[in-house]
């Protein structure tokens, strides 16, 4: 009763299905030549996350989180995959928090902002740049009432950015960092600015490849750089977002710069834009650094007096990145992404979103038409 321990269960289905159309030229492409590893796309459905959680707080000043992913390269999953699984020192002197054990590194708008509250089923092109999951330690901090907020933090290769390699014990480490500010916020919170940076260097252990699926989860990958070898990558980018009561516009530009074996230093980038708005008139929920969860103000219900419709969004983006310098020819792709959203509830949603993807490198080009829905539930 008196809040020094706080134990909360917590989990999310999404359950996508997806249609294409490509370009004929393309499947003919792609059907003489196999070696490019494509072929026809096949309409298909999948679960892109089944996720069980745990966290909470012991003495109150340490907290936990354990999270498995039961849907990881479902269907036929032998397993589940950490999600989340750290501990964290709360009201650390000096700093806000401690935070140790395997989670999303600092870096990216889009990329802190929780899948369950993302405007689109699927972050943008420019998010192959971003490393995501990995195992390290941070140190974060908020000063001036929570509007200016950093984390810093070591981290050690253990998924799959930006190697899947493990021939190196002494390699395979990086520094990770962001600072987000709010430079403005109205007198009710409904309308705000927010800048953000971010930046990583790390030492790769193997090779690595950047390559990335036209923001369908069952679509193959088309921009490829095959594998490279490097001992070095740094990563930084620059992030933004416009909030006035219901409508929201969000950017950001992200690059990477290596050193190359037999290629020398080689440089990629992506970009992306994105504006939505709420036509039932709520807004998108801000804390430090990243967008939460659209509460509707008249939840989804046919029966008795409190019917209503939920609150409904439109959205649309437009995103690029570039797989190409000198004697690598990863390709480039342009998206252009449109998507309704129905969020029922709080804690219920459904999603719609239509892609159109133009995709050009030295080995084949083409447009893909993509419709996709989600249904998802979380708690």
């Amino acid at each position: 009763s008196d809040g020094a321990f706080d134990i909360r269960v917590g989990g999310r289905t999404q359950f996508d299905m997806a249609f294409f159309d490509a370009d004929e030229r393309w499947e003919r492409l792609a059907a003489l030549n196999p070696e490019f590893g494509l072929g026809d796309e096949d309409d298909g459905v999948a679960f892109r996350r089944a996720r069980l959680s745990i966290r909470g707080t012991i003495y109150e000043h340490i907290g936990f989180k354990a999270q498995y992913d039961f849907a990881v390269n479902s269907p036929g999953n032998d397993g589940a995959q950490f999600r989340d699984v750290f501990i964290e020192f709360k009201d650390v002197p000096w700093v806000d928090k401690v935070r140790i054990g395997h989670f999303q590194e600092p870096f990216s708008l889009e990329e802190m902002t929780s899948n369950s509250y993302m405007t689109f089923m699927e972050r943008s092109l420019a998010n192959v740049f971003t490393p995501s999951f990995n195992t390290g330690l941070t140190v974060e901090k908020s000063v001036f009432q929570n509007r200016i907020h950093g984390v810093v933090g070591i981290f050690k290769t253990t998924d799959f950015w930006p190697s899947d390699n493990d021939s190196n014990e002494a390699a395979g480490y990086g520094i990770t960092a962001r600072l987000t500010g709010v430079p403005w916020v109205s007198e009710d919170g409904r309308s705000l600015i927010h800048l953000g940076l971010n930046a990583s260097r790390r030492n790769p252990d193997g090779a690595i490849t950047f390559r990335q699926r036209p923001e369908s989860y069952l679509a193959q990958r088309y921009v490829d750089t095959g594998a490279l070898d490097t001992g070095r990558l740094f990563t930084y980018g620059i992030e933004g977002a416009v909030v006035h009561g219901a409508l929201s516009l969000q950017g950001e530009y992200i690059a990477a710069e290596l050193d190359t074996s037999p290629f020398g230093k080689r440089s990629f980038s992506g970009y992306y834009g994105a504006i939505s708005w709420l036509l039932t008139g709520e807004q998108r929920p801000y804390k430090k650094g990243a967008f939460w969860r659209v509460i509707p103000d008249h939840p989804f219900a046919y029966r008795g007096d409190r019917r209503g419709w939920g609150a409904w969004e439109v959205a649309a983006r437009y995103s690029q990145v570039d797989l190409n310098d000198g004697p690598i020819q990863g390709g480039t792709e342009e998206n252009l992404t449109l998507g309704v959203n129905w969020y029922l509830n709080a804690n219920t949603r459904i999603m719609v979103n239509y892609i159109y993807a133009q995709i050009d490198n030295s080995r084949y080009d083409g447009d893909l038409e993509i419709l996709q829905s989600r249904v998802q539930v979380d708690f």
